[in-house]
């Protein structure tokens, strides 16, 4: 998916509510929608140490491992579950 697909898709979920995500390898997981941003961020360089690129993503909370970001790269398609 992209960005401006993935955010046309959220913006009518609740945050809190329950949406099912099918990645681009056939994995499906219900999780919580956290939040509405999707921003990632450019590498950074500080003295010679460099930070890399961070991929803009979807945060969630799953339902075993806590907050996740999932790559809006790795996700296929989005379903509202429950509101």
């Amino acid at each position: 998916m992209k960005p401006e697909e993935v955010k046309k898709v959220i913006q009518s979920v609740p945050l809190g509510s329950k949406i099912e995500v099918v990645k681009k390898n056939g994995n499906a997981i219900q999780v919580a929608l956290q939040s509405y941003e999707i921003a990632g961020s450019e590498p950074k360089d500080f003295n010679g140490i460099t930070i890399p690129e961070v991929p803009a993503a979807l945060l969630v909370a799953g339902p075993i491992f806590g907050d996740l970001r999932l790559e809006i790269a790795d996700l296929a398609r989005i379903a509202t579950v429950a509101v």
